[in-house]
């Protein structure tokens, strides 16, 4: 059986990579002060924050009978099992990759905190180029 959880992984540090480069290029051609610099390194810094916590730290329980851990891509699952005797118990369902599950999602945070920097300046790359033409 193949292995989704690799392939999954490696697809979110792509995306986090390409975001981060396609940021820092547009930062670079419209040569963008140490501000912008600045803003890109902290979100790239707290979206690894984020990431790592909601991969590794977070749980959430969203019915009684389920608690999961990992967001979004889920690591483990604890199941509240009851029997037809009236006694219930915990399963823990875990993940074939628990820990490329956390790290993906450590960069898909990544990639999306990196986002606003790339459409602010986007944003003010275009104003600057309709106050030129005016």
């Amino acid at each position: 059986m193949f292995e989704l959880a690799p392939a999954f992984a490696f697809a979110e540090l792509a995306f986090a990579i390409t975001l981060v480069l396609a940021t820092a290029n547009s930062l670079r051609k419209h040569h963008r002060g140490f501000a912008w610099w600045t803003a890109l390194v902290a979100t790239c810094v707290i979206g690894l924050g984020v990431g790592a916590w909601s991969g590794f730290a977070f749980s959430y329980q969203p019915t009684p009978h389920l608690i999961v851990d990992g967001f979004p891509v889920p690591s483990a699952f604890h199941v509240l099992e009851t029997y037809t005797n009236g006694s219930s118990r915990w399963t823990n369902l875990i993940t074939p990759a628990p820990f490329l599950s956390a790290i993906g999602n450590a960069f898909l945070f990544l990639g999306l905190t990196v986002v606003p920097v790339w459409l602010i300046n986007v944003l003010a790359v275009r104003k600057r180029q309709i106050r030129s033409a005016l």
